[in-house]
Parts: C-alpha cells; structure tokens; sequence
C-alpha cells in the first residue's frame, strides 16, 4: 500500500499528491485510466468518501477528466512547474530531469559575456567577464520553457562535458558539485511576470506583446558560495506554477 505518512496532510490530498506526482513524471500519461475509485479505496486503505474527493481534487487541477463508460482519463494539462525545493526532490526520486513526454534541446553552451546579475551572482567583477553558460528549450509538443544555467568559467575547465551542446543525464548543479568537490545546501528561488524579451519571444514561438513569467533560482553550498545561477522563462498559458512547504510548529 503507498505511503500514507504525513499526518498534517488529509487522505485525500495525500493521494492527490501522489497520482498528481506520477502524471507529471510521465508515468501516467494523457490519454491512459486512473484507478478507478474502488482501486484507490483498497490500495490506500480508505473510505469510498476519501477515494471520490482524491479524484475530485484532482480534476478542479485540470489533470483528468471522467468520461462516460471509459472511467476518469488523465488529460494533457498546462505543464506543472514545480517550485524549487520539490523540483529537486522529484528528480532525485524519479532520477530523470525531464517528464517522459517532454524534450529538451541544448541551443547554446560555452563561455559568454556574463550579464550584470550573472556577474554579481557568481562574484565576477571584471565588467567583460566570460561565464559557462548552457541555453536549453524545452518542449511539450510546443515550447514550454527557456531556461539559462550559468556557472563560473573555472567550471568549464573541470567538467568540459557542460561545454557541449548535447542532453546531459543530470542536472547542471550535480556536475557542477563534484567538479569543485563542494556540497550543494540550500536553493533561493524569486519568481516575477514581466514581457518577453524578443529574443526568449522566438525560442518559445510567441506573438509579442506577451507576458512571461520568469523565476530566478540560485543554489549555494554549505558555505553559502553560489554554486549555479539559472534564470526559466515560462510562457502564458502553457505551465502552471506550483510549490507546497511544510510549516512547522512553533
């Protein structure tokens, strides 16, 4: 039976979450069953009730639909976009960096001018600094994002694979780690809504004016130096944004 730890959560939303998590790492995809209610009930260990409002949850999210003789159907939403701390715990679990029906192309990756808050995230000071930049587009059918992972240049001469335009198995972060042999602690993340840029206006196949919304993450180590510095643009309409934090007692 999964796991139903986590007192702080109702059954149902822990449920929720759970089938929320295996549509979103591709392992249901569109067009494929959910359980029906009465397999939720004997899996999970729950009430008729519970079972109807895990599935009721889900389809306010617009990750499934019920369709007459054919049981609840997961259909193809806006892509979830998970906030900082939970997109990392997904792919440490999942071990992939992309859900299965996504892909990513690699349009730019070597040493560029660093822009002024790449340069002061990453303590460069010379105005005409380089850094290791990768460009990547990701795709869902259609473009859904553009992200821009920069790193310091010393990176590029110990870990030369981040120079290449190609998919890397794991997150930039990761190679970045053990390349200078330092341990990634903690990640700040701050997200706005601004206009495309005309240039992230092409990659992700927008009609300009169009709003984008942009999050900055940054991840340090454990002794608060800035190991990578990435900037997402997501266009409208094509993710969602989401994040869950635990509160602790007081």
């Amino acid at each position: 039976m999964p796991s139903l730890t986590g007192d702080w959560v109702p059954k149902y939303v822990r449920i929720a979450n759970h089938i929320r998590g295996q549509i979103i790492r591709g392992e249901i995809r569109a067009g494929e069953n959910l359980p029906s209610v009465r397999q939720l009930m004997a899996s999970w260990g729950v009430s008729l009730p519970t079972a109807n409002k895990a599935v009721a949850a889900l389809r306010a999210d617009g990750l499934v639909e019920t369709r007459p003789g054919s049981g609840t159907v997961v259909i193809q939403p806006p892509t979830v976009i998970r906030g900082g701390h939970e997109r990392h715990l997904i792919v440490h679990q999942s071990k992939r960096i992309s859900a299965s029906a996504s892909r990513a192309e690699i349009i730019e990756s070597g040493l560029v001018p660093a822009p002024d808050d790449v340069r002061a995230a990453l303590g460069l000071d010379e105005a005409d600094a380089l850094a290791l930049c990768r460009r990547r587009v990701k795709y869902n059918g259609v473009p859904r994002s553009m992200s821009l992972t920069w790193a310091h240049p010393e990176v590029a001469q110990l870990e030369p694979r981040l120079l290449e335009r190609v998919n890397l198995p794991d997150e930039v972060v990761t190679y970045v780690a053990e390349a200078t042999s330092r341990t990634r602690d903690f990640y700040r993340e701050r997200v706005l809504a601004r206009l495309a840029h005309s240039e992230e206006a092409g990659y992700l196949q927008l009609q300009q004016p169009a709003a984008v919304l942009v999050a900055y993450h940054t991840v340090y180590d454990t002794e608060g130096e800035v190991l990578t510095y990435e900037v997402s643009i997501y266009p409208p309409n094509r993710v969602r944004y989401e994040d869950e934090i635990k509160f602790g007692s007081d």
